[in-house]
């Protein structure tokens, strides 16, 4: 048998949901698209745009769409950077707050989730979690509370600095099937980062390269 497993993808259509053809004038180059919004923003748009049994419509303005999460990607990746390298000391982390506390029990969730998709081939469900989960649960709510206790300085900063270095690389495995080029790169910053800030300990077991790195383990950290 040349192939265990056979997966039918989707019709894809143009934005407003006719069928692609040289006749209509509506071909998508997707060449020009990748120029325009690059290729993670047309890949995840591709990926996550459909639904089993459902065509799916694509145009400019969801691929747009997906540059700018790329975008938002990559702003909480710099940010995060400067606040690793920022620390100190780690000697000792300051105890779990309540924002940590609700962050760690939702990415674990998050993780078990996309496997159970993945394993029935859902995958824009999947890539739609990670979505919702990175933009509002982690950017928009846990790392603008993480910005008040870095400010503080000391115990706290450092235990923020940990659990957001954490939880952005396991937001960056989890990403990198829709998203290979943007969390590759971030990923190797956020690894030379943390290996040059007291918090080494954290990634020490970590592969050079984000693509033969470990899936994220679901498990909560102790104490938390």
């Amino acid at each position: 048998m040349p192939f265990y497993t056979v997966y039918l993808h989707v019709l894809v259509r143009d934005e407003i949901g006719r069928k692609i053809s040289k006749t209509t004038g509506n071909v998508i180059d997707p060449l020009v698209l990748m120029d325009e919004f690059g290729t993670d923003a047309l890949r995840f748009t591709m990926l996550v745009g459909s639904t089993p049994g459902n065509d799916t419509n694509v145009g400019p303005k969801k691929v747009e769409s997906n540059r700018n999460f790329a975008n938002k990607i990559w702003n909480v990746g710099r940010f995060l950077f400067a606040a690793i390298i920022s620390q100190q000391s780690a000697n000792k982390l300051g105890d779990y707050t309540l924002a940590d506390s609700w962050i760690w029990a939702r990415l674990p969730q998050l993780v078990r989730d996309v496997e159970r998709l993945f394993q029935t081939f859902q995958y824009g469900e999947a890539g739609r979690q990670i979505y919702d989960f990175f933009w509002s649960d982690f950017a928009d709510w846990y790392v603008e509370i993480a910005k008040q206790e870095l400010n503080e300085g000391g115990e706290r900063a450092s235990r923020a600095a940990d659990t957001l270095a954490r939880i952005l690389d396991m937001c960056l495995r989890l990403l990198h099937p829709f998203t290979p080029f943007v969390t590759e790169e971030l990923w190797g910053h956020l690894r030379r980062a943390i290996l040059e800030s007291p918090l080494s300990n954290i990634a020490q077991d970590w592969p050079e390269a984000l693509i033969i790195a470990r899936w994220p383990d679901p498990r909560q950290p102790e104490g938390c």
